[in-house]
């Protein structure tokens, strides 16, 4: 039986790996949940798919895109609940982090970005600058 804190990736069959893989369905919008917990947790288990994978996880997204996509941008962030506004705002900031990035640059993009800019205010704003400043240093 293998333990929960192992430091090696447990092998999996293909039966697993497909299973594996369809979970990743689920737990893709949980990143845009408007609850810091659920992000954080789905955070954590999509780190260890992409280990028991051997993948990144921006492998694992990349088949959401489409998905993640029509999440962030569906709607805008005026029409979202504060904490919707967050989880979206903490959806996107990931989705650019990844390497390669989910989404690349495009004026749908940098409107919402300035979107994001008029709606937060002060270190919320200054954080999510910062990791999608960090990704344009890599990409550019």
């Amino acid at each position: 039986s293998a333990s929960v804190f192992t430091t090696q990736a447990p092998k999996l069959t293909p039966e697993e790996k497909v299973q594996t893989l369809r979970s990743v369905d689920v737990l893709a919008p949980e990143l845009l949940s408007p609850k810091a917990a659920v992000r954080a947790v789905t955070h954590v288990v999509l780190a260890h798919l992409s280990a028991a994978l051997g993948t990144s996880i921006a492998g694992l997204l990349a088949p959401h895109q489409e998905t993640m996509h029509a999440l962030v941008f569906s709607k805008p962030l005026r029409a979202l609940p504060p904490a919707a506004q967050i989880g979206c705002l903490h959806g996107l900031s990931l989705a650019l982090s990844l390497d390669p990035p989910l989404f690349s640059i495009t004026p749908e993009l940098v409107a919402r970005l300035q979107e994001a800019e008029a709606r937060l205010q002060g270190n919320s704003f200054k954080l999510i600058l910062e990791r999608i400043g960090n990704w344009f240093q890599r990409n550019f």
